[in-house]
């Protein structure tokens, strides 16, 4: 979230954007979402210990590259239809993939009804005990 508003603001900044330099950012945002969501559907999410964990496989990986390689080509046919190389901020291209991501993670982890983490607050745990810590 903090990647994709920092994203948003340096692209207000950007002075002089089009209607068109608005439709690229909105189509690139929907497709850097879309991978995210792939990449999401790729993860394993399983119960261990009582908790939820996550796991990236190798179709993860390689998602993550199927989406730079899609995204950089996107890039490049928005420079070359007229959208400055500055107004696509790179903070936007990665919060909206993570942002998708996390929307498909999110929801398959809700579903599961297994705890994020220990609920139990321990005074004398430290952090890396595996105990929450505050």
């Amino acid at each position: 979230m903090v990647l994709t508003g920092l994203g948003l603001w340096a692209m207000s900044q950007h002075h002089g954007l089009g209607v068109g330099g608005y439709v690229w950012e909105g189509v690139g945002a929907v497709l850097g979402t879309a991978f995210g969501a792939i990449r999401g559907a790729t993860i394993r999410v399983y119960e261990r210990e009582g908790v939820l964990w996550q796991r990236y496989t190798g179709w993860t990986f390689l998602m993550a590259a199927v989406s730079l390689a899609v995204m950089t080509g996107f890039a490049m046919l928005a420079e070359h239809n007229g959208l400055a190389a500055d107004a696509r901020p790179v903070q936007l291209s990665i919060g909206v993939g993570f942002l998708g991501e996390a929307l498909v993670v999110g929801r398959r982890a809700l579903s599961s009804g297994t705890p994020f983490a220990p609920e139990r607050k321990d005074s004398g745990s430290s952090p890396g005990s595996g105990r929450s810590w505050w």
